[in-house]
C-alpha cells in the first residue's frame, strides 16, 4: 500500500512538472514576443519544457497542499515561498556561473534586483487561484492516467526529462562560459578533446541564444551585457 501511494505521488508530481514546464514555456514565449516584437524559439532544445517552472510548481503545490482551506495563510505562505524561490534561483545561477537571467533593480520595491513586489504578487495570485479553484480538475485528469501502461510511460518520460535537463544545464554552462571568455578577451573555441568537439557541434551560439535569449553577463564595471551581443563581436 505504501509503495502504491509513493508511485501515485510520483505519477502526479511528474505530470505537474510536465504541465507547468509547458505552461512556463508558453508564458515565457508570449512575454518574449511582446517585449521583443519578434517570433523565435524559446526554451526549445530537446523538448518544449521550461523546467525551472516545473520544478518550482511541484515544490509549491506540495508545500501548500494542506493550506487550501486557510485562504489568508495560503496567500501569506505563498508570497513568502514564491519570493524565496525566485531569489534563491537567481542567487544560485549568478553564484555558480556568474550569469543573470533577470534584474529588477529598476522596479519598485525590489531586493538586490532579484525579486520585486509586483512580480511576487502576480506569481502569488496565480498560485493561490490554482490551489483554490483549478488544482482539483488537474488532479482528476492526471489520476485518469493510471495502470501498468501509465507506469511504463512515467519511467520513459522520467529518463527523457532527466536527459533533457542535463543537456540544457550543460548548454547553459557552455554558452555562459563562451560569453565570459570573449568578454575577457580570450578565444573560447577549442577542439582539444571529444567533449569540446561535442560542445562546439551541439551547443552552438546560435542555438543557445534561442534557448537563453535573456542571459546576461556582468563585466568588471558591473554592467550587464547580453551574452548574444558579446558573442556577435
Amino acid at each position: 500500500m505504501e509503495n502504491e501511494n509513493k508511485s501515485s505521488k510520483f505519477h502526479i508530481n511528474l505530470w505537474y512538472f510536465i504541465i507547468f514546464s509547458l505552461l512556463g514555456l508558453i508564458t515565457e514565449t508570449i512575454v518574449y514576443v511582446i517585449m521583443s516584437k519578434t517570433i523565435g524559439a524559446r526554451g526549445l532544445y530537446l523538448g518544449p519544457l521550461c523546467f525551472i517552472y516545473g520544478i518550482s510548481s511541484v515544490i509549491l503545490i506540495n508545500a501548500l497542499e494542506k493550506l487550501k482551506n486557510k485562504k489568508i495563510k495560503l496567500f501569506i505562505i505563498s508570497i513568502i515561498l514564491v519570493s524565496l524561490m525566485q531569489y534563491a534561483i537567481s542567487f544560485i545561477l549568478e553564484g555558480v556561473n556568474g550569469s543573470i537571467f533577470w534584474n529588477y533593480a529598476k522596479k519598485y520595491c525590489n531586493l538586490n534586483g532579484r525579486i520585486c513586489l509586483a512580480y511576487s504578487l502576480v506569481f502569488t495570485v496565480i498560485v493561490v487561484v490554482f490551489m483554490l479553484f483549478i488544482k482539483k480538475y488537474f488532479d482528476k485528469l492526471i489520476n485518469k492516467m493510471n495502470g501498468k501502461r501509465s507506469k511504463i510511460v512515467d519511467i520513459i518520460l522520467t529518463v527523457i526529462i532527466t536527459l533533457y535537463i542535463l543537456s540544457t544545464v550543460w548548454g547553459f554552462v557552455v554558452y555562459s562560459r563562451n560569453a565570459k571568455e570573449v568578454l575577457n578577451g580570450r578565444n573560447y573555441i577549442s577542439n582539444n578533446n571529444i567533449i569540446e568537439k561535442i560542445e562546439n557541434i551541439v551547443f552552438t551560439n546560435e542555438r543557445m541564444n534561442k534557448i537563453f535569449p535573456n542571459l546576461r553577463i556582468m563585466n568588471d564595471e558591473g554592467t550587464l551585457i547580453y551574452a548574444s551581443s558579446i558573442l556577435e563581436k
